[in-house]
This record gives structure tokens, sequence and C-alpha cells, in this order.
């Protein structure tokens, strides 16, 4: 009879760590397929170009080092060169803007003779072009386009709390929290970053 109920005790013990097993089981692969949702409507977002929002890809680090996508490899290299490691990246974001800008001048004199007829010149490189155009008798035409391509890398790192001590033994033992790190880098040489500010909310 004793053999009967330790089967019969066990068999429930062996159900219920089945039946949470699964249970944690199901709830992960929940979790994966609310990450493939998530990152299938980044997708259709990003290549909609008329939204005016998005939606943050998920990955883990380890998909970071061989998605096929030329920004996320641009981002992934960046932070490496910063030297942060993987424990403690938290997110990588990439903004590229263009500035288009077209305007004329008339002068109400000629200021061209009149065997001048009409020049037009191009200036620039892969993050700017000015396009000069010189008219008879009057018009001068100016037609600016201006890019940037704007990273952002966000990691944690251990900061002392107060003041450090001057000898590198004394801040062995004082008090450290973790702190975000934001790294802000605009790639276009002309473009000088003048300000930067970033606000958590928890």
């Amino acid at each position: 009879m004793k053999t009967i109920k330790t089967i019969f005790w066990i068999f429930i013990g062996v159900l219920i760590i089945s039946v949470i097993g699964m249970a944690k089981h199901i709830s992960n692969l929940n979790e994966e397929i609310g990450v493939y949702d998530n990152n299938f409507k980044s997708l259709n977002l990003e290549l909609n170009e008329y939204e005016k929002h998005a939606i943050a890809y998920k990955f883990s680090v380890e998909q970071l080092n061989y998605i096929n996508d030329s920004i996320i490899t641009e981002l992934n290299n960046t932070r490496k060169q910063l030297k942060i490691k993987d424990k403690e990246l938290k997110q990588l974001q990439s903004i590229k803007t263009e500035v288009h800008i077209r305007d004329s001048v008339f002068v109400r004199d000629t200021i061209f003779k009149e065997s001048f007829i009409r020049l037009d010149t191009l200036l620039g490189d892969e993050w700017y072009k000015t396009k000069l155009t010189l008219e008879y008798p009057n018009k001068i035409g100016l037609d600016m386009t201006y890019k940037s391509d704007i990273s952002v890398i966000a990691s944690t790192q251990k900061e002392i709390i107060g003041t450090p001590k001057k000898c590198f033994i004394g801040r062995w033992f004082q008090k450290k929290q973790k702190v975000i790190r934001v790294d802000v880098m605009d790639n276009n040489p002309y473009s000088e970053i003048k300000s930067k500010k970033f606000v958590i909310v928890e």
C-alpha cells in the first residue's frame, strides 16, 4: 500500500514539474514571438517613408555579430571601437538627416556682361554639395545639400559615488553605482555636436 502511495506522489511530483517546465517553455516561446512581431513591425515602419515614428528593434548581442544590415553592423563596429563590452551595451541608434536649401538672388541692376550667358558649378563631397548658378543679366542661384550621420550608443558603466580617492588602492574600496553612458558621434567631418542631453524616466 505504501509503495502505491509513494508511486502516486512521485507521479504527482513529476507531473507538477512537467507542467511548470512546459509553462516556462511556453512563456519563452511567447516572448520570442513577441520579439519577432516587434521586429516585423519595426521593419514595416522603416520601409514606409511617410511614417514619422519608429519602433526599436530587439536583438541579442549574439545576433548583432552576424546580422546582415549595414547600419546595425556599422553601429556594432563603432561600439567595439569604443571598447564597450557586450554585457555593458544597452542601445544602438542611428539617425541620418539631409538638409536641402535652394535660394536665388535677383539684383535690379545688370551684374553680368551680355556676353556672359550662364555658369553652373558644383562644389562638395559625400557630405555636402553646393551648386552655384550665375545667369545673365542679374541672377545668382544657390542649391545646397547637407547630410549628417549620427550614431548614438548607450552603455552601462560603473562610476565611483562621490569624489574618487587619489590613490588607486583607495578607489578599489569606494562604493560604485551603475550609470548609463551615452556616446554620440556625427560621422560628418564638417559637423560639430554642440549639446546633448538624455533623460531616463523610471
